[in-house]
């Protein structure tokens, strides 16, 4: 996939998460679209990179959302969290990478109800924050489903497989 085209698949994800998603939401919950990313991208290519799309893309939409830098935050925070807890998942395959947004939604979803509540001293009803938490963590393993291979293609590139040394074989 030449960078044209990932470039269009970038600035796609942009407008469906900034303007799309929030308007149709189910149960008051979306996915994160540059969250999945994140996830996505430290898997394939390390935290650093995952870091760097963290930053960058928490830039943009603290910039067309609430500001104060909730997403910045988040979303590098949650690179590192993927190179400390990827090592015990073996290789870049489907599987890992939606195990890790399985695992990881719902601590990001808290994550970012708890800065809420720290920032703006928002209140939220528990029953309320659960549900939320698990149909957006649904609709981020959908959508990790969705952009994987997209994203694979580019990151890495077609029908190349893993490295050995980046498969660790021992638990």
């Amino acid at each position: 996939m030449n960078s044209f085209k990932y470039t269009f698949f970038l600035i796609l994800l942009f407008i469906l998460q900034t303007v799309f998603l929030p308007r149709f939401t189910i149960l008051g919950a979306y996915a994160n679209l540059f969250f999945v990313l994140v996830i996505i991208v430290s898997v394939l290519r390390g935290s650093r990179l995952g870091a760097l799309y963290g930053l960058g893309f928490g830039i943009l939409l603290d910039l067309f959302s609430s500001g104060l830098y909730a997403h910045t935050i988040s979303l590098v925070l949650f690179a590192f969290v993927v190179m400390m807890i990827e090592k015990s998942f073996a290789g870049d395959d489907l599987k890992s990478t939606l195990t890790l947004i399985l695992i990881l939604s719902p601590l990001y979803g808290l994550f970012n109800f708890g800065l809420l509540r720290v920032i703006y001293n928002l209140n939220f009803a528990l029953s309320g924050v659960l549900i939320v938490l698990l149909v957006s963590t649904a609709f981020n393993v959908v959508a990790g489903f969705l952009m994987y291979s997209i994203v694979r293609r580019h990151l890495v590139g077609p029908g190349v497989q893993v490295r050995k040394s980046d498969v660790i074989t021992h638990f």
